[in-house]
Parts: structure tokens; C-alpha cells; sequence
């Protein structure tokens, strides 16, 4: 499978009409994965393998919150998330049940960075008004998607790449200072706000659309 096959295969399972996919940030995201994905296909290791794999290195980061390993291991485990999908396309062994497990997994990885940066200290209010924000926008994109054929719907300033950035700066800068690290996940909570009020924008225009047709 080459990358233009890949790009119309992922865009045929989330929604996207025949000839459109995703493009800009998105789209250099998705082929940065496949690309990176390619040796795992090549040693035929399954996607949810490479699913617990991030749930693993979540596991690790909550270990060593304390230490520059944990914005490591989250970095990499936010890698490993967006891996297990190109490897279930690019050996075509996506399904649903693939789909049902990664998006499992990934509420439980986010639920470990958070338990993360608490442990290590970030201001509570703002980290879990950052969470309840994360999760309402990915469960509002769920329910999008099972409304209109299976549509992704808009892709927010705040993915899950960039909250894992943004919970990896505050506790890099929390080894050093404290005040930069709040810093951090105050800009986090209004930018997952923000993409929050995207995603429900777009999804209320998307069903009105919908149901004027």
C-alpha cells in the first residue's frame, strides 16, 4: 500500500467523501504515521498491540511524573496512538472492533497523562476543566459520527498530538519552575475550550445541514 491508497482508505473509514480527505496539518500528521508505521507492518505486528504499547508508556510517564522520562514516555505514547491505526490500514485489518479498542484506550491513556501532571503539581481546576473539556469534545465527535455517516468532523486546534505536547511542556518546566509550568496548562485549558466550541459549532451546523436535506 502506497501513501495515496492509505490517505483514500483512512478517509473512506472516517466519513470523508469519494476524492476528499484530509489536507494541511492533518494530512502531513496521517503520512508522518504511515511512514513511520511502515517497519512495524513489515515485522506484521498487530495494531492493538501497538495500542497497549502506548498504553504501557502512558503507565510509565504516571511512574516517573517526577522526572524528564514522563514527558518523554507521553510524547512517545501519543506517537504510538496515532501508529496502531496506519498499521490496521496499511496491513488491512482495520475494523470495528480495532476502532471500538484505540478509541478505548485512548480515554485511558488521556485519564494516566492527567493523573501525571496532577501528581506532579499543576493546578487542579484548570487540569481537569481541560479534561471534562477533551473528553466532551471526543464524545461529541463520536456521537457526530455515528449520526452522519460516520463523519470526523473538523479537526480543533487541541487534538489529542497536542495535548499530549502541551501536558509534556508543563512537566518538563516543572523540574525547573513551577510558575511556567501552571503557565502551561492554563494555555492548554483555554485551547481545549476553544476546540470544544469548534467541534459543537461544527456539529450543530452539520446536523442542521443533515436534516434540511
Amino acid at each position: 500500500m502506497n501513501n495515496r491508497e492509505y490517505l483514500e482508505r483512512w478517509s473512506s473509514l472516517h466519513g470523508y467523501p469519494s476524492g476528499q480527505g484530509p489536507t494541511g496539518i492533518a494530512r502531513g500528521y496521517l503520512l508522518i504515521n504511515f511512514y513511520l508505521a511502515k517497519p512495524l507492518v513489515i515485522l506484521r505486528i498487530p495494531a492493538d498491540v501497538v495500542s497497549l504499547l502506548g498504553l504501557l508508556l502512558a503507565c510509565f510517564a504516571l511512574l516517573g511524573r517526577n522526572t524528564l522520562w514522563a514527558p518523554i514516555f507521553i510524547l512517545l505514547s501519543v506517537i504510538s496512538d496515532g501508529l496502531d491505526g496506519a498499521v490496521a490500514i496499511a496491513r488491512n485489518r482495520a475494523s470495528k472492533w480495532g476502532a471500538l479498542w484505540d478509541s478505548t484506550l485512548d480515554r485511558i491513556v488521556e485519564a494516566l497523562w492527567v493523573l501525571t501532571a496532577y501528581f506532579a503539581g499543576v493546578p487542579t481546576w484548570a487540569l481537569l476543566i481541560a479534561w471534562c473539556a477533551a473528553a466532551t469534545q471526543e464524545y461529541a465527535r463520536a456521537r457526530l459520527s455515528s449520526l452522519v455517516n460516520n463523519e470526523i468532523g473538523v479537526v480543533s486546534i487541541c487534538e489529542r498530538p497536542v495535548r499530549a505536547i502541551f501536558i509534556a511542556i508543563a512537566l518538563a518546566l516543572g523540574i525547573y519552575n513551577l510558575d511556567l509550568q501552571n503557565i502551561s496548562i492554563l494555555i492548554w485549558m483555554v485551547f481545549q475550550l476553544a476546540a470544544l466550541a469548534q467541534v459543537i459549532k461544527y456539529s450543530y451546523q452539520r446536523l442542521q445541514n443533515s436534516s434540511a436535506q
